[in-house]
């Protein structure tokens, strides 16, 4: 697994990095048509967008125990 970065949000959807921090954050989520779009190219499921900072968190950390 690996971490999902500003860059690449900012990347699939064309959107600024501040709201692509937002969306890391939690303090906004995507439109459905970015959510649809994060999926494809980032693998993000739509549950994610719940509490993204949650799903982050354990990915992350799954990331660092497989290595």
């Amino acid at each position: 697994m690996k971490t999902i970065t500003v860059k690449q949000i900012t990347n699939a959807i064309n959107v600024s990095d501040n709201l692509a921090r937002k969306y890391l954050r939690g303090a906004n989520k995507p439109s459905y048509e970015n959510m649809l779009i994060l999926n494809k190219k980032l693998k993000i499921p739509f549950t994610a967008w719940i509490d993204i900072v949650s799903y982050l968190n354990v990915r992350q950390v799954r990331h660092k125990q497989i290595r």
